[in-house]
């Protein structure tokens, strides 16, 4: 049976073998004649003219010139003498221009002219080698559009002068006593080394700079004009600013090292992780409306960051820096900052001015924060300055905040300021406001002098005062003093008071006093005290006389709502 199959199977393609239509071979006889190849040469794929006398012939003024478009390369060093071009291309009859310099130098003898000068509409591409040694520029190119790459500048008056848009990427510039790379119009410019030159990079509006490093000119690092990119670039030991940047721009990922100032730039321009570190003036030194993020400044010699009206400062660091650590206009924010060691202070800022979160530690000088009126202070950490830890002008909310262990005040306000949930502790003194300031939900402990000392017309309610050296509670005239928790407070020499009004028409009510010098300290008539509890002071109640007090027992034994207990 499978025998049978087997043999169906084998008829069946014998069958289909033979239907099918013989395929007819191809010639194996040669054509006639030699072999010959059918590649393309060199020439025929990329045409390519060597430059020399024969094929670019120069004129009185230059050695080699270029009068027709294409692709052009060095084969030998090219020596130009005193008051000669090296190349000249004239893009008004040539312009499309390729020159490979082809790893050879173009080196120009004393009082030679220009490397090479290009003048005319047209489009010129230069790349791969060195250029050296010319009166004015290396390269002076006046086209409509050129594209330098791979290119060492090196001991010219200037470098790169161009004026149509360009592109630049991957040149040296070493030793240009001028500018070393300057634009009359759109650049971009890429992964470039400069050193020892007059000015870097001089770049127009709109220009694009990344992964370029300056280092040691005599004036400026990177110059751009308004709303440019510069990106990744190290700009250090400039005897100018190291990034000068103009208005609306984006500057990312830069380090400004030992120069005048870091980073000089116009209003509206963005920081992003720059570092400004050593220089000898501000390390940003910025116009209104700049955003700085997650930028450092450390060891500059005045501000680490300095700027006008309206400034953002989000998760940056100033450290060590001879002057303020943040200085800016009104209206700025700040979010997640952090100054230390600043030398004439931590955080300063004009009216109208937002801190969330920011920390001032170890800044000497006169305070760690310090703004004008309408200020907004939220979680936000002053301890160890040699001044203030927080000083503010009126109407300032702060908003759980801490300020311990300054040598001044821990809090200094002013008025119609509010105080909520904030401690201050071991400073000179703890909170300090003038007229119309509420405090509340606070915690003053272990200052040296006054725990809380407000003025006129204030509101002075639930809060902890304990083992400050001078009064808990201070207070002159119309103050509402209510529900305070007190404890071993005025541990200094002399007479202390928990809670001391030295004014009148102040109203003391449902606080608790224990171990202090003074329970009560009154020095003033016409005040209401009432619903007090005072225990184990030195005197539990000092009050003269015309003041309207409830009456002092226990609370066994007392009849009257307004009583005063003491245990």
């Amino acid at each position: 049976m499978h025998r049978a199959a087997l043999t169906c199977t084998i008829l069946a393609t014998l069958g289909l073998v033979a239907s099918v239509a013989p395929v007819a071979a191809g010639p194996i006889t040669p054509p006639p004649g030699p072999v010959t190849s059918t590649h393309k040469t060199l020439t025929e794929v990329e045409p390519r003219i060597a430059m020399n006398a024969t094929n670019t012939p120069g004129d009185a003024d230059s050695v080699l010139k270029i009068t027709k478009s294409g692709s052009y390369y060095l084969s030998a060093d090219v020596a130009t003498p005193s008051g000669k071009i090296g190349i000249e291309v004239d893009l008004n009859v040539a312009p499309e221009v390729t020159i490979d310099l082809n790893g050879f130098t173009l080196r120009g003898a004393a009082g030679s002219t220009y490397g090479i000068l290009s003048n005319g509409f047209g489009h010129i591409e230069i790349s791969g080698g060195t250029i050296t040694g010319f009166a004015f520029d290396a390269m002076q190119l006046d086209c409509r559009d050129y594209r330098v790459e791979g290119v060492t500048f090196y001991g010219s008056l200037r470098g790169l002068n161009a004026g149509g848009w360009g592109r630049v990427s991957d040149c040296a510039f070493i030793e240009i006593a001028d500018t070393a790379l300057g634009t009359g119009t759109i650049a971009h410019v890429e992964r470039c080394l400069f050193w020892d030159c007059g000015d870097g990079i001089v770049v127009p509006d709109s220009s694009f700079v990344a992964d370029c490093r300056v280092v040691s000119s005599t004036r400026g690092g990177i110059i751009a004009g308004s709303s440019s990119v510069v990106r990744d670039c190290v700009s250090v030991a400039n005897g100018g600013d190291a990034f000068l940047v103009g208005s609306h721009s984006t500057v990312t990922g830069c380090v400004a090292s030992s120069s005048r100032v870091g980073f000089l730039v116009g209003e509206g321009t963005v920081h992003d992780s720059c570092v400004a570190d050593g220089n000898t003036q501000e390390g940003f030194l910025a116009a209104d409306a700049c955003i700085f993020r997650a930028c450092i400044a450390s060891l500059n010699q005045l501000q680490g960051f300095r700027a006008g009206s309206a400034a953002s400062f989000e998760h940056c660091t100033a450290f060590g820096n001879t002057g303020k650590g943040f200085y800016a206009g009104q209206k700025s924010t700040f979010a997640n900052c952090h100054s230390t060691l600043g030398g004439a202070g931590g955080f300063e800022s004009g009216p109208v001015s937002v801190f969330t979160d920011c920390v001032a530690s170890e800044n000497s000088g006169n305070s760690g924060f310090k703004a004008l009126e309408n200020s907004t202070f939220t979680g936000c950490r002053a301890y160890a300055n040699a001044g203030r830890g927080f000083q503010t002008s009126s109407r300032t909310v702060f908003t759980n905040c801490q300020a311990t262990s300054n040598s001044s005040f821990g809090f200094e306000t002013a008025d119609q300021s509010t105080l909520s949930g904030c401690l201050a502790a071991s400073n000179a003194a703890g909170i300090s406001g003038t007229d119309a300031v509420t405090v509340t939900g606070c915690t003053a402990t272990n200052n040296t002098g006054r725990g809380i000392a407000v003025n006129n017309g204030c509101r002075v309610v639930d809060n902890l005062t304990r083992n400050n050296g001078l009064d808990g509670i201070f207070s002159n005239f119309s103050s509402e003093i209510v529900g305070n928790n007190c404890n071993g407070d005025g541990t200094a020499a002399g007479v202390q008071g928990a809670i001391t009004l030295v004014g009148q028409a102040n109203r003391v009510e449902g606080n608790n006093i224990t171990y202090a010098d003074r329970g009560l300290y009154i020095t003033n008539s016409a005040n209401v005290v009432t619903r007090n509890t005072v225990k184990g002071c030195t005197v539990n109640f000092d009050i003269v006389g015309g003041n309207d007090v409830g009456p002092i027992g226990s609370a066994a034994t007392s009849t009257s709502p307004w009583a005063n207990i003491q245990f």
